[in-house]
């Protein structure tokens, strides 16, 4: 099903803008990044559309913002006027992670949440959102809905995502094996 996704949504990504310019394509990571470890342009993996949602002006700090790509269930990359950009974390839920997994599993599970919250994006007619505040990080914080419906419990009603409102998040890993465990003893 991912790889059904990803295909999709790769043969849309030619009609989605980049942070760059519209229609072109994310700048190679400078070989000095690659001596560090970090993957080149070549071996990363195919990335994300980039929706061009756009919330209504008067959202706080983020009017005049457009999405310009999913970076993973829960985090957006914002494009503001003046060129300035910013990751935006949505509110409550969370997501695994795909930047620094704990394990396999969590990194697919987390990929999943990104490929369903860019489909859901490009889907959507009608983008509303609220900042609510800023992390411990400084970014934005931001509730979504989509068409109306919030993203956080769409998210964990499709499994995608538990209900998150700060503090410690759970450990995936030890989650997904439990989820295992148990389909394995039915």
């Amino acid at each position: 099903m991912r790889r059904r996704a990803l295909a999709a949504l790769a043969a849309l990504s030619p009609l989605l803008a980049c942070a760059e310019a519209p229609g072109t394509a994310p700048a190679p990571v400078p070989r000095a990044e690659a001596a560090r470890g970090e993957r080149s342009a070549a071996e990363a993996p195919a990335p994300v559309p980039r929706p061009q949602a756009a919330l209504p002006p008067g959202e706080d700090q983020l009017a005049g913002c457009r999405v310009l790509r999913v970076v993973d269930g829960d985090t957006l990359r914002f494009g503001c006027a003046g060129g300035e950009e910013m990751n935006v974390r949505l509110v409550g839920y969370d997501t695994p992670e795909t930047t620094d997994p704990g394990c396999a599993e969590e990194k697919a599970l987390g990929l999943d949440a990104a490929i369903r919250l860019s489909e859901w994006l490009l889907e959507a007619e009608r983008v509303q959102g609220e900042v609510t505040g800023r992390d411990r990080y400084g970014r934005p914080l931001l509730r979504l809905a989509l068409d109306g419906e919030d993203v956080a419990e769409r998210m964990v009603a499709a499994g995608l995502a538990v209900p998150y409102a700060g503090g410690r998040r759970i450990d995936w890993c030890a989650r997904i094996a439990a989820a295992k465990a148990r389909a394995t003893r039915k």
